[in-house]
Parts: structure tokens; C-alpha cells; sequence
């Protein structure tokens, strides 16, 4: 044996019949849409991002009695790359959208 494939079998990049990409089921639970968390639901939970993500997350959002400030004003406040202070924001805010989805499970017994 060679160790060579014969023409024909399974080539690289070639899908399985029947398993369509564009079908839009991944094959999970169909769950009841929920309402998405709005900041007054995140913000009990700020204490489980650290200090950079919690002040990305609250000067940006407008959380904790702050007012909303623009993108550039704060990355200079915080001696950040706007890019840098985008995706601190974006992990701080998928943290808390976590963190607010536990408890809330926990709550409803699940």
C-alpha cells in the first residue's frame, strides 16, 4: 500500500450529502426568544470584570452614573488605542451579558 487515497474518495473541502450549510439549524433546542438585558439589568453585575473592562464598560455605556462618552474621549482618558478600548469594551460587555444570563437561570431554576 502506498498510502495514497484513490480518486474519487472523500477530497478535501467537499461536504457530506444532505448537510446544507444555509438550513439555519444548527440542530439545537428550539428556546423561547428572551428580551436582550438592558444596562440597568448588566449593572448589578460590574463587579465581576476587572478594573480596565469595568471602566471601558461604564464610561462607554453610560453605567453607574456615569453619562454615555464618545469612543475617542475615553480611550484618551484611559491612555488606550481606540481599538485596544473596542475590544476591552466587547469582553467587558460579553462577560456581564454572561454573568446577567447565570443569575438569571439560577433565579428561574434552570
Amino acid at each position: 500500500a502506498s498510502g495514497r487515497s484513490k480518486p474519487g474518495r472523500s477530497k478535501p473541502g467537499r461536504s457530506k450529502p444532505g448537510r446544507s450549510k444555509a438550513s439555519g439549524s444548527k440542530g439545537a433546542k428550539t428556546r423561547q426568544a428572551r428580551p436582550k438585558a438592558t444596562n440597568a439589568d448588566l449593572e448589578p453585575h460590574l463587579g465581576e470584570l476587572e478594573e480596565p473592562a469595568r471602566e471601558a464598560v461604564v464610561r462607554l455605556e453610560g453605567m453607574a452614573g456615569h453619562t454615555p462618552q464618545a469612543l475617542v474621549a475615553v480611550a484618551d482618558q484611559l491612555g488606550l488605542s481606540e481599538e485596544d478600548l473596542r475590544k476591552l469594551h466587547k469582553r467587558g460587555m460579553f462577560k456581564l451579558r454572561m454573568a446577567y444570563g447565570k443569575a438569571r437561570s439560577a433565579a428561574e431554576g434552570g
